[in-house]
């Protein structure tokens, strides 16, 4: 019994592989864990109340479900410090123009050259409640 015990104090003493395996596991468990958890989706909660009201403005121009390949949608960006709004077309097969104005949550229309040097920050906004 103490030669097993020994034998089990000098395994994790000496720094063996097989020690430093078995941490590793379960050190990525952990973080695994973590990220699964961490990772979930909030559909509602990610929109602010500016999102949704743009949203609302916005519905009959989106398309609903969005297509990566052909669609309309509704995004979002920082330009010249404050956050504007705008209608964009993904289109793979087209060469399209950007978006020549931008909007800011009161609603105020704003013209935008060299759109893509001047909104920066772009994301696509879910307007579909697909997240």
């Amino acid at each position: 019994m103490q030669k097993k015990l020994l034998k089990t104090v000098a395994f994790r003493r000496n720094g063996s592989s097989l020690y430093k395996i078995a941490k590793m596991k379960k050190i990525l468990t952990l973080i695994l864990l973590f990220l699964t958890i961490s990772c979930g989706k909030n559909n509602e909660t990610d929109l602010t109340a500016c999102d949704q009201q743009m949203i609302a403005k916005f519905k009959n121009e989106v398309t609903c479900p969005y297509d990566p390949q052909m669609s309309r949608f509704l995004g979002k960006g920082m330009y010249r410090g404050q956050l504007v709004y705008f209608i964009d077309i993904v289109c793979i097969a087209c060469n399209t123009a950007p978006p020549p104005k931008v909007y800011t949550c009161s609603g105020a229309e704003i013209p935008v050259t060299n759109f893509y040097n001047t909104v920066t920050g772009r994301i696509r906004v879910d307007a579909c409640g697909n997240n």
